[in-house]
């Protein structure tokens, strides 16, 4: 039996992974529709603040883009690190 040429192995893998994209499409609205038909709502938990302590409001996403940026430094400064690495020891792979 001959074996499938690169081209024709990446076009079989594209169109399978075409035919399931479609699929999983077409698919979806049913899912979604069935589990939205059911009449009861769902319940909630109103939480309990200790006194003195609000609840953050929406919009209020100051300690977010803080977090965000700790996180944003501590991997540009890694990747900084490794290449320093990588210029110094060019043979370690």
């Amino acid at each position: 039996m001959k074996s499938l040429s690169n081209r024709n192995r990446h076009l079989i893998l594209f169109g399978i992974l075409c035919t399931f994209i479609i699929l999983a499409g077409l698919s979806l609205p049913r899912q979604v529709g069935a589990l939205q038909t059911t009449p009861d709502p769902t319940p909630t938990i109103t939480p309990v603040y200790p006194p003195g302590e609000e609840p953050l409001k929406s919009g209020e996403t100051g300690g977010l883009m803080l977090g965000a940026a700790a996180i944003l430094l501590i991997i540009v400064s890694g990747v900084s690190i490794q290449r320093v690495i990588q210029k110094r020891n060019p043979q370690t792979p």
